[in-house]
């Protein structure tokens, strides 16, 4: 029996509302239907702890939460699969990062080098794209963005783990993180390829979860401890080569305004279960 108070998320109906707010709505209709042969991972329905009392970042405090059965990409999009999707005219080729606009030398240049379409980079996630961008990709490809909870839920299971693999430390078997060549002195900073981190999946299968890129959701941002909601930023989740042990815990919470494209910012699709 669901108690009173947990929330029932109806996938469906979030999918619904992500399109009327406009998230991919400029995809023509002809090619809406259109799906990629890109591996997903089926997620049973069930009730899981959404957040964490005292989690890192801005995760909120937990709540039971219900989550209707759904389908998520195994791993993060692709150069390559993101790619079929500009040449069939629907995706617009990426433009440069918007991160060097906001630093100083060397990294403007460090964070630039790091996108990856255009670079043969063609096994590694879809990177530098906005909001817009990942949302229409995903209607190409006949699914939508997940929602945040759907995201949580794909990731930790219903037994509250720290990390997708459990609660054991990272490490480089389990997530591409903390691959920064500036600071911490490593050989090559960026990305990795996706699917090479099995060991670190989540229970339901999903891997990249943890570190890699990232990924847009379509929820928007609401913060611990705030009325209200963030209505100029989505939240964004996952973490990413660039971060530390701490933001590549499941419950984790990022945010970006909807114009961003981040070298450390990719795109997921989910669908609703067929």
């Amino acid at each position: 029996m669901i108690g009173a108070t947990t929330r029932v998320v109806a996938v469906g109906l979030l999918g619904v509302l992500a399109a009327a707010c406009g998230l991919g709505a400029s995809v023509p209709p002809a090619t809406r239907v259109r799906a990629t042969e890109a591996p997903m991972s089926h997620i049973p329905g069930g009730i899981f702890h959404f957040g964490e009392d005292s989690g890192p970042g801005f995760s909120i405090a937990g709540e039971a939460v219900a989550v209707m059965p759904f389908d998520m990409d195994t791993a993060p999009v692709s150069v390559a699969e993101y790619r079929h999707c500009v040449v069939a005219g629907v995706c617009s080729t990426p433009a440069p990062s918007t991160e060097p606009a906001e630093q100083a030398p060397p990294w403007d240049a460090w964070w630039q080098r790091l996108c990856n379409y255009g670079t043969g980079r063609d096994d590694h996630p879809i990177n530098c794209i906005d909001l817009s961008a990942a949302a229409t990709y995903c209607r190409w490809a006949g699914k939508r963005l997940p929602t945040e909870i759907e995201w949580e839920y794909a990731t930790r299971g219903g037994d509250g783990r720290r990390y997708p693999w459990g609660n054991e430390s990272p490490s480089v078997e389990r997530a591409c993180f903390f691959r920064d060549d500036i600071h911490a002195g490593q050989p090559t900073a960026g990305t990795c390829p996706i699917l090479t981190h099995p060991a670190g999946a989540s229970p339901f299968g999903v891997q990249d979860v943890a570190g890699n890129v990232s990924t847009w959701t379509s929820t928007v941002m609401c913060r611990a401890g705030q009325n209200g909601c963030r209505q100029d930023r989505y939240a964004t989740r996952g973490g990413d080569f660039f971060s530390d042990l701490n933001w590549i815990e499941s419950a984790y919470r990022g945010s970006e305004p909807p114009e961003v494209r981040s070298s450390t910012l990719g795109v997921r699709c989910a669908r609703d279960a067929r």
